[in-house]
């Protein structure tokens, strides 16, 4: 998302914009999804320099931008619906595969031009590996009943969540494709956890 004082509607009017220029950008931190995502577009599909913003943590990194700061930034978009919605933020670009219902006039990095590059942020449940198949069974089974109530699926939706109802063997395939996808873009822009 950009400050509105930026004239940018998408994120290849953002990116034409920058005319050879490094973008600067603001996150909530090097190894944040956000970070990955935003460094994986900019540098590997977009081949343009950044000039990354760091702050610690994701409230801070709004405030730098709501005060025009910092010109950009790359978020999960949950806290920031507010913002966008009552016009101190605008959204330029979501990494889901269609647009979000709780900010529906942002155009996806698909529609920009980035076929195929999506990067969502998910919230899971896990428990220790040696857990008895029958206890995860009934965990899942439970937390999935629970996903299927409406007042749940109303308030998750609030706050920009998306419920998925998965079985323990669907669940497991999502999160090894997730370790593999953000995988390769960790190594593509040259991460490293020292």
């Amino acid at each position: 998302m950009v400050h509105p004082s930026n004239t940018a509607k998408d994120l290849k009017e953002f990116i034409a914009n920058a005319a050879g220029k490094p973008i600067e950008y603001a996150s909530a931190g090097v190894g944040s999804g956000s970070y990955i995502a935003a460094e994986y577009l900019f540098k590997v599909l977009a081949k343009i320099q950044t000039v990354h913003v760091p702050f610690p943590g994701g409230a801070p990194a709004v405030t730098a931008v709501l005060g025009n700061h910092v010109g950009a930034m790359a978020a999960t978009v949950s806290p920031l619906i507010v913002h966008i919605n009552g016009g101190k933020l605008r959204g330029i670009g979501i990494a889901s595969a269609q647009r979000f219902g709780p900010v529906p006039d942002v155009p996806t990095y698909i529609e920009s031009g980035f076929t195929g590059f999506t990067a969502a942020s998910w919230v899971g449940f896990f428990v220790p590996s040696k857990t008895d198949a029958t206890i995860v069974y009934k965990f899942n089974a439970a937390i999935n009943e629970a996903l299927k109530e409406q007042t749940a699926v109303e308030r998750l939706k609030r706050f920009g969540l998306d419920p998925m109802v998965n079985d323990t063997a669907a669940t497991k395939r999502f999160f090894d494709s997730e370790v593999d996808h953000w995988g390769k873009m960790v190594k593509a822009i040259g991460v490293s956890i020292n």
